[in-house]
């Protein structure tokens, strides 16, 4: 086992290395995320498991022969992901800073109105919620204790409009002002205040992920505008001086980072365990989440499973997945869960929670080993994304900022089923982008004589 941990580790080196040499984002490219991931949820773990035994699967009895043919397929997967990416990405030296002070007047115009009215209709929604559930502490024990329930579903035109992405349209908004705080000549308030109310809004889903998230959204932000501060054109607008990127106060933000996360994490299971009547868990943090191998699981049960017990899916959760942003009021007997879920129940998992399958682990279910081209595919989609991303700049950086190492997150466990309920998200963010950035939002020189 220690021979494959160490062929394990110098895969994911090489593949790292590659990748920074191609990349405009240092550790927020798609590798070193997914690498890193990969490591804590199933690399780790099952090292950790061999050497303290394997405790019984939430899918029946796995050994260490199905855990180590779940990591191989695993391995594969997303070698020939990182392949096809780091193949088909080209590193642009693209002027993001000129495209970004382009921006600079505009979010003077407009940025204020957005962040007002996507913030506003967020904590009227939020408001709205709490009288809902009958006050503050059914709210709470409702929101953070029962945050699965599919049953908390309203059909009125309230929840309908509130139930928007109102919070990620304000989360948008408030890195661009973060980002452009120095041009603004409010740092105060966009690098402190607004980033502050924004992470309380993501305290308030009850996701601890969405907290974390948003704060290594800032950190990728910050990274970048000290990287263009550096090429020493535009520092007027970004600040005077020559700034060093390697500074304790972003070390410092990483760790807080990781910290809140952790510490949200301890103190919302400690309370749920308390409202709900569990044994509380007596293994630290830490421990629980290098050990848990959500997806080690899910990919060994899944391989084991599928094509021997189970009948092989034939993409019916892909199909399914696309047919996601369509309402419910036109696909009628759209079901409350499925996509992945049809994965885990055919397992015997909970009917009422989506489980971790990994990307891996949904394109096995599918096809076995053909599933494999999955991976090209997924590598399509992502090398499509930097190759935009680099090309375009300008807000786009905001919006990988906003979405994209959050879409590596969601789809390490959900896999397509996170992309997908992500697209309508994006789509609805870009078309408040068109809104911002477009001219009918200003009154024209004639109307204004």
């Amino acid at each position: 086992m220690v021979l494959i941990f160490l062929l394990i580790l110098i895969t994911i080196i090489t593949f790292v290395i590659f990748s920074f040499l191609r990349s405009n984002y240092g550790f927020f490219h798609i590798i070193p995320v997914l690498a890193a991931l990969s490591l804590i949820d199933v690399f780790i773990p099952f090292i950790i498991l061999d050497l303290y035994g394997y405790p019984d699967s939430l899918y029946g009895v796995l050994d260490v022969y199905h855990r180590l043919d779940g990591v191989v397929y695993y391995i594969i997967f997303y070698s020939i992901f990182f392949i096809y990416i780091i193949t088909f990405t080209k590193k642009i030296d693209l002027n993001w800073h000129a495209q970004m002070c382009r921006m600079v007047p505009v979010f003077h115009k407009r940025g204020g109105l957005f962040l007002i009215v996507t913030g506003g209709f967020f904590a009227m929604g939020l408001l709205y919620q709490i009288d809902l559930h009958g006050g503050v502490t059914h709210w709470i024990y409702n929101t953070f204790t029962l945050r699965f329930n599919p049953d908390k579903v309203h059909n009125g035109f309230l929840e309908n409009f509130f139930i928007l992405p109102w919070r990620t349209a304000f989360n948008f908004f408030v890195l661009f002002g973060f980002f452009l705080r120095h041009a603004l000549e409010r740092p105060k308030l966009y690098g402190f205040v607004l980033p502050l109310i924004s992470i309380m809004f993501s305290i308030s889903t009850s996701y601890r992920g969405s907290i974390l998230m948003l704060m290594l959204g800032f950190i990728f932000l910050e990274m970048v505008r000290i990287k263009i501060h550096r090429q020493g054109d535009f520092r007027t607008i970004f600040g005077n001086g020559y700034e060093k990127i390697l500074n304790f106060r972003y070390y410092f933000l990483v760790v807080m980072a990781i910290t809140a996360f952790m510490l949200y994490g301890a103190v919302r299971s400690g309370y749920v365990e308390d409202a709900l009547g569990y044994n509380k868990n007596q293994n630290s943090v830490v421990y629980q989440v290098i050990s848990q191998g959500s997806s080690l699981e899910a990919i060994s049960s899944i391989v084991k499973m599928y094509g021997n017990d189970l009948d092989y899916l034939y993409g019916k959760t892909y199909i399914d997945m696309l047919l996601l942003p369509v309402p419910r009021f036109i696909y009628t007997s759209k079901p409350k869960w499925y996509g992945i879920d049809d994965i885990t129940r055919n397992m015997g998992g909970s009917k009422s929670t989506q489980s971790a399958v990994s990307m891996p682990g949904e394109a096995y279910a599918n096809f076995g080993w053909y599933g494999l081209f999955i991976a090209v595919i997924y590598g399509a989609i992502f090398a499509a994304i930097i190759n935009s991303v680099n090309r375009r700049g300008g807000v786009y950086i905001i919006m990988y900022a906003l979405y994209g190492v959050p879409l590596l997150f969601v789809m390490n466990w959900m896999s397509f089923t996170g992309f997908m309920n992500i697209v309508p998200r994006i789509a609805f963010i870009m078309f408040l982008v068109f809104l911002f950035k477009t001219k009918f939002m200003t009154r024209s020189k004639k109307v204004a004589t």
